[in-house]
């Protein structure tokens, strides 16, 4: 009886262990897309996830930092009585308020 338990759980294992490394090529897969917006480095030097992750984040504050910066200059306030397309105070998201890189790693795992 032992023997047909270990050997179940032996064959979840490697299932388990099966799925496991899908889930983690996978997670590769997307930061490789996303490594095309680092910007490029004059050494070859080989990252872990971690600092990709950590790099990438950086890179997307920058930008988002940016845009914050333009979009007051670029807007203008309409005289035309028609709306803005400017988004409401509600619906603007500080840099605070980004996710953190653990918050990240947990999304790109889904």
């Amino acid at each position: 009886m032992n023997k047909s338990r270990s050997s179940m759980s032996k064959r979840s294992d490697k299932q388990r262990n099966r799925v496991e490394r899908q889930r983690q090529c996978e997670i590769d897969d997307e930061i490789q897309k996303l490594m095309c917006f680092l910007p490029n480095r004059r050494y070859t030097q080989k990252l872990s996830r971690n600092q990709i992750l950590k790099e990438l984040y950086e890179v997307a504050l920058e930008e988002l930092k940016d845009e914050h910066v333009k979009k007051p200059d670029t807007e203008k306030p309409s005289t035309s009585g028609q709306p803005s397309a400017q988004p409401s105070n509600s619906e603007q998201v500080s840099i605070s308020e980004q996710p953190s890189i653990s918050d990240v790693q947990n999304a790109s795992s889904k």
